[in-house]
């Protein structure tokens, strides 16, 4: 394929689809939930799916049902970044979606449980995917280092379009031309990060059946460690949690302790490429062996996440009796 004429049609959409969001009002205002303190405009990560319809023009229409459940997840969650639905108005067609993925990457096969399972697993996988998107540069980083890390194992082992990946990883860096500064342009929105988290779930499906590793997990560890902690903290402490909040982890370390959005971000972003250098080593060794790996890679992370976590609570207490 050659990229050049898809990279000139995302660039100008990027510039178009600001001038048009700044017109009719599609800006996120920051409040006592958010993380920025400047308008901006959100719904940028619309790119991605405009990447993906590129691309399924272009293959003669390929992953057909991958295409329709994106379609519908990008129109619903581009609804609530205009509008802000309920959740119960969006987690039907949230299921509906997973439910195409599993269709399309010929997983319906599968005994009923495990089929249950993974819709489940899938519809949690891209609300988790998208709690993460918070701060400048954190959705672009991370979701460019893991398909990134799809492609290359592409390379390695030919299972999906490569073509559709690099796309991808294009649209991904013109999003950071306006996302991947002390002061964002262009938020992804949910209907960005929605469609990354979609696609992700998608290649690690592929990835994770075809190869027969577990290990291809691990590619998400990071975002997943975070944001399933700190659900499973808010749950355990009653609160709601569908509820908007700054509890995050990296949402801690840039509100509470005042770090640089796009520091944190590249922490992120140089944790998580560690660990799929780990993957990209160990994931065609046994299964046991695999399973180990597993298992302290994740452990590892989590009492990580629970030190800092701790870390943090003490400077701010801190800092609270020092004003006092």
């Amino acid at each position: 394929m050659d990229y050049i004429l898809p990279t000139v049609l995302l660039i100008a959409f990027s510039f178009g689809y600001r001038m048009l969001a700044k017109k009719y009002g599609i800006i996120d205002k920051p409040n006592m939930r958010s993380s920025h303190i400047y308008p901006t405009v959100r719904g940028g990560g619309v790119i991605f799916y405009f990447a993906t319809i590129i691309f399924f023009l272009v293959s003669g229409f390929s992953f057909p049902y991958f295409f329709i459940g994106l379609t519908l997840l990008a129109l619903i969650s581009f609804i609530d970044d205009v509008f802000s639905l309920s959740v119960l108005q969006r987690l039907p067609v949230h299921f509906v979606a997973i439910f195409l993925a599993l269709l399309q990457a010929n997983l319906l096969s599968l005994p009923l449980l495990w089929v249950m399972l993974l819709l489940f697993i899938g519809v949690v996988f891209i609300n988790l995917y998208n709690f993460m998107d918070g701060i400048n540069g954190m959705t672009g980083f991370y979701s460019f280092l893991t398909v990134g890390t799809f492609l290359f194992l592409s390379f390695e082992e030919n299972l999906m379009d490569q073509n559709f990946l690099i796309l991808i990883l294009i649209s991904i860096v013109v999003f950071g031309y306006f996302n991947f500064r002390k002061k964002a342009i262009l938020f992804a929105g949910d209907v960005g990060s929605m469609t990354m988290a979609y696609i992700v779930f998608m290649c690690t499906l592929i990835f994770c059946f075809a190869l027969k590793s577990p290990l291809i997990i691990l590619l998400v560890s990071v975002y997943v460690a975070d944001s399933g902690l700190t659900l499973l903290i808010r749950f355990f402490k009653g609160e709601k949690i569908t509820e908007p909040h700054r509890e995050h982890l990296y949402e801690r370390l840039t509100n509470d302790l005042g770090y640089p959005h796009l520091r944190i971000s590249f922490v992120y972003f140089v944790i998580q490429g560690l660990i799929n250098i780990i993957v990209i080593f160990n994931y065609n060794k046994d299964l046991n062996t695999q399973l180990i790996i597993l298992c302290s890679v994740m452990a590892f992370i989590c009492l990580g996440f629970f030190f800092i976590l701790k870390s943090v609570q003490n400077k701010v207490a801190l800092k609270e009796v020092k004003k006092l």
